[in-house]
């Protein structure tokens, strides 16, 4: 099964109101977003798309995102089009730097479409959390 990544738009944190699964894509994202394996490392709206206010609590990492780090996010969202992602997407880094879910070089090309298709998901996911005023957390686990 593995390790998956799930957002969720929400009010006020107690009541789950939408979700977005992510699947194994999160750190092949973080890594193309930031060049860098530390989770608080980059442009520091780039850089916390995946991770943001982090708790380890162990068997999961959850993440939160304030109705304005939401609007800050989307916005930094919006400079990375598909072909800069495409542009910075390196899986040969990805493997020295042992990102979890990356495949065999064979595999590249479809690994590529595979994020960027969750990529897309997310900048639309809080497109609409920033449209709708909601906030956002997540659950890596």
């Amino acid at each position: 099964m593995g390790i998956r990544g799930t957002y969720y738009m929400t009010e006020d944190y107690n009541e789950l109101e939408e979700s977005l699964d992510i699947d194994k894509s999160w750190d092949a994202i973080h890594f193309t977003l930031c060049s860098e394996v530390d989770k608080n490392s980059g442009n520091p709206f780039l850089s916390n798309v995946i991770f943001n206010r982090s708790q380890d609590e162990g068997e999961a990492v959850l993440s939160y995102w304030s109705v304005s780090e939401v609007k800050e996010i989307h916005f930094a969202l919006q400079t990375v089009s598909t072909d800069d992602f495409k542009a910075r997407f390196d899986v040969p880094a990805m493997q020295k730097n042992e990102i979890y879910s990356v495949p065999k070089d064979e595999e590249a090309d479809a690994f590529l479409l595979y994020c960027q298709e969750y990529f897309a998901a997310i900048k639309a996911f809080f497109k609409k959390a920033c449209q709708n005023n909601k906030s956002l957390m997540s659950v890596i686990c």
